[in-house]
Formats: structure tokens, sequence, C-alpha cells
């Protein structure tokens, strides 16, 4: 493992982190398995975002012991509704999330107090403000209980106004291959900044990012490597074949080889600006593959033919975070919308025949409970129209 500096916060930190974003959910062996292995390949960055008590307890108890070794960013902006993720910016409540993180995890303070999810010019500009949450967390860093502050967004120009702000001495920003320059054309597709007036997204090059992080010594942990997983799922289907449905994702009509996590870490750790590339997991072996990129030869690492290919595998948007929650009728959308992405190009790939209505019948909350209220679509940071898919999982799995 190699190891980079985090801005100017003095803070040393693995090339690739942990993100525990896709650990709410499994059992707590997986924690143990996880954060074992991980540690012993030299990992010390974790991610530490969601709200939930048990997952929370879960990355404590796994952590006992090895606290030192570990810089840990904690995240502040969420909260529990009803048992689901809820972006808030009360910060009596972001306090409160916060010393129970730190109960939780049995530690006294983190190293990195995360701001998360800011996207937007009025966004940034409620955290910046006298008594936001950009001011506790300065407050949290005075009082010892953090080393550094940051803020995560899904915005290129959210994260160049935050660096030029001097509020935070790291931003968090996707970095992956759609930021590619072969791939600037179609970027609008993800990852760019939405303008509200029309639900498209501008592309931003990811070279300004950069630069401004380089100028002003502020560190930049890329996250979304993977695009969320979706780089993967969508390359699985690079075959010559038509999509069943209109509303399907697009099948490249040539087929070309999948991305690895090799190529894809290797991509955002090509920018000497990015300090981690922040890999999520699921489980054990999603991270010893990820993490096979410090054994990977410099072919396996090698993104240059994959580059220039990858417009419509992300044509959804998607990314399966759960930003868009809580939802009133408590439906998990994240895992719904992957498991149709799955069903959509997989099944296109294979020539029919590949359902995963076992795994849809396990979601506890199906997505003919959806109302179309609009409430998901209007916090998704990627203009996901989540009715419409909804809409058409009914179809894909219920009828």
């Amino acid at each position: 493992m190699h190891y980079r500096q985090l801005g100017k916060t003095g803070i040393s930190v693995s090339e690739i982190g942990l993100g525990t974003e896709h650990l709410a959910g499994p059992p707590a062996a997986v924690y143990d398995e996880v954060f074992g292995y991980a540690v012993d390949k030299g990992v010390n960055y974790v991610d530490i975002l969601m709200p939930y008590p048990d997952y929370r307890d879960n990355i404590g108890r796994s952590i006992r012991g090895i606290r030192e070794k570990l810089v840990i960013a904690g995240h502040i902006g969420i909260a529990l509704e009803q048992g689901q993720y809820l972006k808030t910016r009360d910060v009596k409540v972001c306090r409160a999330m916060f010393e129970d993180q730190l109960t939780r995890l049995g530690t006294d303070g983190v190293d990195v107090v995360m701001l998360q999810w800011v996207d937007g010019a009025a966004e940034l500009d409620e955290a910046l403000a006298p008594g936001g949450t950009l001011e506790l967390a300065a407050r949290l860093k005075r009082e010892g209980k953090a080393r550094a502050v940051g803020l995560s967004t899904h915005e290129p120009a959210t994260a160049v106004a935050a660096v030029e702000s001097g509020a935070v001495d790291l931003v968090m920003h996707p970095v992956n291959l759609t930021y590619s320059p072969q791939f600037a054309s179609t970027a609008n597709a993800v990852f760019g900044v939405a303008d509200p007036a029309t639900a498209k997204r501008a592309p931003v090059p990811l070279q300004r990012i950069l630069d401004v992080c380089r100028r002003r010594g502020v560190g930049l942990v890329g996250m979304k490597p993977f695009g969320g997983g979706a780089l993967f799922l969508r390359r699985r289907a690079s075959v010559a074949v038509t999509a069943p449905s209109a509303s399907a994702v697009p099948v490249p009509a040539t087929p070309s080889p999948a991305p690895t996590p090799a190529q894809c870490l290797s991509f955002s750790l090509s920018h000497p600006e990015v300090s981690c590339a922040l890999a999520g997991v699921r489980n054990l072996d999603q991270l010893k593959e990820d993490l096979h990129y410090l054994d990977a030869t410099a072919r396996e690492r090698d993104f240059s033919a994959i580059a220039g290919s990858l417009g419509a595998e992300l044509a959804s948007g998607c990314t399966y975070c759960n930003h868009c929650l809580p939802c009133p009728a408590e439906i998990n959308v994240g895992e719904t919308l992957r498991l149709l992405d799955m069903v959509e190009v997989l099944d296109a790939a294979q020539g029919g025949g590949f359902t995963l209505r076992g795994d849809y019948a396990s979601l506890p909350v199906k997505a003919s409970a959806c109302t179309a209220c609009g409430a998901c679509s209007a916090r998704c940071p990627f203009g996901v129209d989540v009715a419409a898919k909804m809409a058409r999982a009914v179809q894909v799995f219920e009828s």
C-alpha cells in the first residue's frame, strides 16, 4: 500500500480507502472480515457514512483494538426518520448524531468530520452561513473531536466553490472513468452539474477540481471510483444485442472488455491531487478484488482502452446510493433500481431468462407501493426519474 498526504492536514492516508456505505445490512461477521483484511493490507482511511445504529455498532466492534491504525471520516448532515436515511441540516440533530457515532464507534473523536452531500450553491451557502453545519464542523475540530473538516458533493462546481471558501480541509467528489477526456462529450449523462431548469447535466472538467485542490492545498478523496458499481454492471452487458424495451439501459453494439477494479482505481489514482480513492464494498470478496490493484501489473492497471467507451452504460444515472431516501412508502429505492438495472441489462445480454424475482421478492416493500410523489427524484443527485423506474420495476417483477 502506498500513502498520500491529505492536503495540508498532515494526515497520511492509504491511496485506497474503505467505503462502508454498502456494509449497512450484511451480518456482523462481514464487518470483522472486511476490516481485518483491509487493515492487514494497509488500508487506513475509512469513510463511515450511515446513521443506522446496527451499522455503527458493528463497525465499532470491528475496530476495537485497531482504532489507532485508522483515519476515520465520520459524517454529519444525516439522521434517521422512521428507520430510513434522512438528509438534515438541523445543527442540533447533526451534533446529536455525531455524538451517537462516537459512542457507538467507541472513540473520543474522528479524524475527519465530513459534511455529507452538499450539492448546489444554495446548499453550500446554507452550510457556510453563521450557525450552519460547517460552523459546527469547525467547532468539533476546535474541541479536538476531529482533526480536519471535509465536505462531500456530487457537483464539480460545488466542490470548487467549497475549496475556494477556505472552510474545508478536503472535499470528497466522484473521480472515475466517466471523467476521462475521451468521455467528456457524454459526461452530462452522470456526475455532472445539475441544472434545475432543464434537469440536464453540463459537463464540468475534472481538471477544475484538481487545479483548485492543488492550488489551495486541499485534499481530494475520490469517491465512486466504480460509479457505485454501475460501471461493472453495464459493462457486463457489452454484447451485440437489442435492449428489450425503450426504458431499458442502452447496450453497446459491439463487445468490449469489462473494466476491472484495478483499471478504475488506476484512473482515479493517476491524478496526484487525489489523496485517496474510496472503494465501497459489500463483502470480503469485493474487497479482495479491489485490493488486487496493489499487486496488479502495469497492463492490468491500464485503462486507456476502456475510458472512451462508457457512455451508454451509465445512461440510467443511478448509482444505488439511496440519497433519495427517506421514501414515504419505505421502499428501498437503491436496491430496487439495482435489481431492475441488472435485469434490464443482463437479460438483454443473455437473450432472456434473467429475472432475479427471488431477490426482488425478498424486498420488504415492493415498487408497487410507489405513489409517484416525486420526493425521491427531487433529492437524487443524478436526476433519475425514480417514479418511471418504479413503474418499470412493477412491470418487470410483479406482472
